[in-house]
């Protein structure tokens, strides 16, 4: 993508941004929209910090799972605090993609190969957005089964064949046949070098298949601890609603910031939130506020990972210790 192009798709996000924001203030009207806030319990999102950071050491632990197939060794604690850093920068940056390569970039305290970095990252949100498609297309499932609605429960039923098979996939030789045939098209130089090592990363998964699997409950156990972090903002705007319910649902929600349609999901997050939540029950300017919430606090906790880059950041740009 040139960047001109590039500049156009942002200021394209950026449209979509905007008018999602409009219709729902539109949809919920302003009055009730702030009406909905006036009785915040700080208590409960005081209590969200602690899923937030239990949610973080997990993803740090299965990224640890990745970084181990290439050799490379650390401790959780420092992928801890990397995982929350890379937060602030997804917040910061336009798109979950910087956060990745924030993972990327700052990885020279503990190996000397970004590319091999690089790799654990891709395989590591390869991974994340297959079970996330899983934990989704169940979470639908049995939403369709509770409602009685035959279509969602088609497209789940589709989702979680697709998922199964993208998991049992990945668990084979072939996406490493499948990279292999596509690097021979490529000419000599780093790219090419890359994907070849991708494929024989490919190639060590399918042969630990245990670890696909710890992985993809891990990703599992990630999400309904995610979920439970919302279920706070529900309780602090002292909200009557299930916990299994917001368990089942949340993932569905952000299962759509992994589409770059808006600047980090902005607008289009608070939309799915707002339209999911109507269906279980509340009203959508009690659902708009919880989403809106939600987002202020993820920022804002997401602002202690910019304090630890401020303070790591020197140490990160040393040698990895043998």
């Amino acid at each position: 993508m040139t960047p001109r192009n590039w500049h156009h798709a942002n200021a394209l996000r950026l449209v979509i941004t905007i008018v999602t924001f409009g219709l729902i203030l539109w949809w919920v009207g302003p009055r009730e929209l702030v009406a909905a806030f006036t009785n915040v319990l700080w208590f409960w999102l005081a209590v969200r910090v602690v899923p937030y950071a239990a949610s973080l050491w997990i993803q740090a632990r299965r990224w640890q799972m990745f970084l181990s197939l290439e050799d490379i060794t650390t401790e959780t604690n420092r992928l801890f605090r990397r995982i929350w850093m890379s937060r602030f920068f997804v917040n910061m940056l336009p798109g979950s993609i910087g956060g990745d390569i924030f993972r990327v970039v700052e990885s020279g305290d503990f190996s000397d190969s970004k590319m091999a970095v690089a790799r654990s990252v891709l395989l590591d949100r390869v991974v994340s957005l297959v079970s996330l498609g899983l934990y989704t297309s169940i979470a639908c499932l049995a939403w369709a089964w509770k409602s009685m609605w035959l279509t969602l429960g088609l497209v789940a039923a589709v989702g979680l064949v697709c998922s199964v098979i993208a998991l049992l996939l990945l668990a084979t030789n072939w996406p490493s046949h499948i990279m292999e045939r596509c690097v021979e098209k490529l000419h000599e130089g780093r790219v090419r070098e890359f994907f070849s090592q991708l494929a024989n990363s490919l190639r060590k998964l399918a042969g630990h298949r245990s670890l696909l699997i710890r992985a993809a409950l891990i990703t599992i156990l990630f999400n309904v601890t995610w979920a439970i972090g919302s279920y706070c903002g529900f309780l602090a705007l002292d909200l009557t609603i299930s916990p299994l319910l917001v368990i089942t649902l949340i993932p569905v929600v952000y299962a759509v910031s992994a589409v770059p349609i808006s600047i980090n999901g902005l607008g289009v997050v608070e939309g799915v939130f707002v339209l999911v939540f109507v269906a279980g029950g509340l009203q959508p300017a009690e659902a708009a506020a919880v989403a809106i919430l939600l987002r202020v606090t993820g920022i804002l906790l997401s602002g202690f990972g910019g304090l630890l880059y401020l303070f790591e950041r020197r140490e990160m740009g040393r040698a990895p210790i043998r």
